[in-house]
């Protein structure tokens, strides 16, 4: 049976590894999930498309019938229950074109943008629906 996915963010207010460590104990604790192989299955999947670790925003896949609301880590506030569009919205408005070195003309060496100033960026959400803003 093939596995379907949840997703959360984790709470940058709190230690990652511990919020990680927590989550994991109780997704194995209250796993019901019926799969052929077990060993081979890890049941907190990292997001990579939704990590910034410059604005400490990070997601993660588990599985669907996992009780979050019951859970340690959400009453806790550590981890946030979010649907995977809402997260790549902010996810690309914080990328900023000058997140990463760029080569200059010739191709052999690296500009530094570290020390740039920062830009101000204004949104404004008017979407009424009922969620987590972030």
């Amino acid at each position: 049976m093939p596995l379907k996915w949840r997703y959360v963010r984790l709470n940058p207010r709190f230690d990652r590894d511990e919020t990680l460590e927590l989550l994991k104990s109780e997704i194995e604790a209250s796993n019901t999930t019926t799969v052929d192989n077990e060993d081979e299955v890890d049941f907190l999947i990292s997001v990579p498309w939704l990590r910034s670790s410059q604005h400490g925003f990070e997601f993660f896949a588990i599985p669907e019938e996992f009780g979050l609301n019951k859970s340690e880590s959400f009453q806790s506030g550590r981890i946030y229950g979010m649907d995977a569009t809402s997260g790549a919205a902010v996810a690309a408005l914080l990328f900023d074109m000058f997140d990463r070195d760029k080569k200059d003309a010739d191709g052999k060496g690296c500009e530094s943008v570290k020390d740039r100033p920062a830009k101000t960026l204004r949104v404004l959400d008017m979407c009424c629906a009922p969620g987590l803003k972030l």
